[in-house]
């Protein structure tokens, strides 16, 4: 039997990991500004990512589009 996490009649007793003490020990306010902040870091991520992702999806459209019609990738015209 564990010491650390039995009591003397071989129950378990409620033991928290160590890793979890941040979030519980943070007040009402403290947690909100931290859910808060990482939600503000989210959509400002996804702000400056959005641009990127859709000038691929782009370009990726049209390279499917110029590979099913049979024109290679090394075609440079522009398509008018």
């Amino acid at each position: 039997m564990d010491f650390e996490e039995s009591d003397i009649l071989g129950g378990r007793l409620p033991v928290s990991p160590d890793g979890s003490w941040l979030w519980s020990e943070l007040s009402t306010v403290g947690q909100i500004s931290l859910a808060a902040g990482l939600v503000t870091l989210a959509v400002l991520g996804w702000q400056w990512f959005e641009p990127v992702y859709r000038q691929w999806r782009e370009m990726r459209y049209r390279k499917a589009m110029r590979r099913k019609h049979g024109i290679p990738d090394t075609d440079n015209r522009p398509s008018t």
